[in-house]
Parts: C-alpha cells; sequence; structure tokens
C-alpha cells in the first residue's frame, strides 16, 4: 500500500464563495470529496522514539474585511451521504492561528466519503474563502 504524507491549503478543500456563521451552531465550512481508490486521514505522522514529527494544523476564517472570526472548528469524516459522520476533533481559533499538532487520526475517509471542517462562531458572522486561509496536514493511501 502506497502512504504518503501532504499539507493541504484550505483552498484545496471545496468551500462557498461566502458562508453565514450562525452564533452557537457548526456548519460546514468546507469539505473534500475522496476520489476512487484512495483513503485519506487527516493529519499525519506521530510521536516515534520520542520525536514529534506531526503535522501543524492552521486556520484562520476571515470577513471579507478581513477579519478573523473566533470560534471552534471540528474536524468530521462523513460518508458520501452525510448519514455516518465521525467526529474527530474540535481546536478554539485562537489555538489555529498559531497552528495545532495533529498526528494521523482515525477512521479516514475512502473512495466517495468526505472529509469536513465544521466551524462554530462565537457571534455571528459571514465568512469568506478568498479571505481565509489554512494548512491542514492529511496522509494519503492508495487501496
Amino acid at each position: 500500500m502506497t502512504t504518503f504524507r501532504k499539507t493541504a491549503r484550505l483552498a484545496d478543500f471545496t468551500m462557498p464563495a461566502t458562508n453565514v456563521l450562525p452564533a452557537g451552531r457548526f456548519v460546514e465550512v468546507a469539505t473534500m470529496t475522496i476520489p476512487a481508490q484512495q483513503r485519506r486521514y487527516f493529519g499525519n505522522g506521530g510521536i516515534i522514539n520520542g520525536v514529534d514529527d506531526r503535522g501543524i494544523f492552521t486556520m484562520i476564517l476571515n470577513t471579507s474585511d478581513p477579519a478573523p472570526v473566533a470560534g471552534t472548528s471540528r474536524l468530521v469524516v462523513s460518508d458520501a451521504n452525510r448519514i455516518r459522520r465521525v467526529f474527530l476533533r474540535e481546536d478554539r481559533s485562537e489555538d489555529l492561528a498559531t497552528g495545532v499538532r495533529l498526528g494521523l487520526t482515525t477512521p479516514g475517509a475512502q473512495q466517495d466519503s468526505l472529509l469536513i471542517i465544521e466551524y462554530m462562531a462565537d457571534a455571528g458572522a459571514t465568512i469568506t474563502s478568498a479571505d481565509s486561509v489554512g494548512s491542514i496536514p492529511l496522509t494519503y493511501t492508495a487501496l
């Protein structure tokens, strides 16, 4: 099985041009549909023999001003129909601005399934994909 690490940009995910985030409710802000014969996982690396080799996850969602929107992000793996959803991790925007370590997380998503980033804003806001940035470590494997 072939495995490799990649650090994806937020722009590598599918995002609407603008996205309204109501206060106190998680909303899908970015998705990645997995192509045929592949499996992808959020995160990469791990702590091996005392060496921290985990990828760094950063993300800043901005309004068109641009002004960062404070809130909580959630990483989700979902089947193609968005029925079976597994929540993997939640992080605060303050931590994501400087970066958090994200090792390989399981389960992964395979053919036609989705990697999803959800966000819950502290106060209502409208984010724009053109003004938002992020760096998301991923692990790719071929089936």
